[in-house]
C-alpha cells in the first residue's frame, strides 16, 4: 500500500489501513492481529515476547498478516541472540537508525554524527 504523505489525511489513512487489516485477517493470524491494534506507532511496532519460539512464531505471522494487505516490515531487532540470528536468516541485516545493540549487556547505544559548522551556519552565527 502507498500512502502519499504530506496530506493532511495520511496519517489517519496509515493507521486505519493497519486497524481494518488487523479486522480483516483476525481470525487467520490470531497471534499478530492483536499486535496490529496494541503495538503500532504509526509505522513503529513494539513490541515483545517471553521467549525465542513465541518470538519466531510472531515474527512470521506478523510479516504474512502485513503482507496480505501490501506492507513490509523492516528493521526487526532483539535483545536475544538467538531471535536476532533468526530474523537476520530470514532477511536481510539492516542497521536502525544509527542504533547499535549490545546483546551481551543488554543495552543500546544510539549516535548519530552532527557537524557544527551546519548548526551555526543554520542559526545564522558564523
Amino acid at each position: 500500500m502507498t500512502v502519499t504523505f504530506g496530506t493532511a489525511s495520511a496519517p489517519y489513512l496509515a493507521v486505519r489501513a493497519l486497524q481494518q487489516l488487523s479486522d480483516d485477517e483476525a481470525k487467520d493470524y490470531p497471534i499478530a492481529a492483536p499486535q496490529v491494534k496494541e503495538s503500532f506507532y504509526m509505522d513503529d511496532l513494539m513490541t515483545g515476547c517471553f521467549d525465542t519460539k513465541e518470538g519466531a512464531s510472531l515474527y512470521k505471522e506478523m510479516n504474512d498478516l502485513l503482507l496480505r494487505g501490501g506492507f513490509q516490515l523492516q528493521k526487526w531487532n532483539s535483545n536475544n541472540e538467538e531471535l536476532l540470528s533468526y530474523f537476520l536468516t530470514q532477511s536481510n541485516k539492516q542497521e536502525l537508525y544509527g542504533q547499535k545493540d549490545n546483546i551481551e549487556k543488554n543495552t543500546e547505544k544510539f549516535s548519530k554524527e552532527i557537524k557544527i559548522d551546519d548548526i551555526t551556519q543554520i542559526l545564522g552565527l558564523t
